[in-house]
């Protein structure tokens, strides 16, 4: 093979190897702040679940998310901090995670590379608020779990 053709042909593999990690932007980077018993339709099933290793299990209407201690502390906040931040509840958080797939579907069909995006990687951060009494809001920095059935 000529120099030129094997030139060529390694620009076009370091092309194809880059290209996906340049593909838009792959993740809504402003926080979402989602409620978990705070702002929610009523017939929302809620389920918390705390391991021996105090890794927490929430389960909104068939979505899972998870807190690891080892990743951030759960912050108290009183009930009034919650006027400026705007919580959204679980269909929300859906509706807004399956624009940003279509929208790097059809990103994706223009630049002949699509990337799919798996629950963690939608949103670059999820915080979930949980109201324990009256006045007291707990606030943890929670994933998105793929659940495969």
């Amino acid at each position: 093979m000529g120099t030129k053709l094997v030139f060529k042909l390694n620009i076009l593999v370091l092309i194809l190897l880059i290209t996906p990690f340049y593909v838009g932007h792959s993740q809504i980077k402003d926080p979402v702040h989602l409620s978990f018993n705070i702002k929610g339709k009523k017939n929302c099933v809620f389920q918390k679940m705390v391991s021996e290793n105090n890794v927490i299990q929430f389960y909104i209407s068939g979505q899972h998310f998870e807190y690891d201690p080892k990743d951030s502390q759960i912050k108290e906040l009183p009930e009034s901090d919650l006027k400026n931040i705007s919580i959204i509840n679980i269909e929300s958080l859906e509706k807004m995670a399956k624009q940003e797939r279509k929208r790097l579907i059809k990103e994706g069909e223009k630049n002949k590379s699509i990337k799919i995006l798996f629950n963690n990687q939608v949103f670059d951060k999820i915080y979930l608020y949980e109201k324990t009494n009256d006045h007291l809001i707990k606030r943890y920095e929670v994933i998105w779990i793929e659940e495969i059935e």
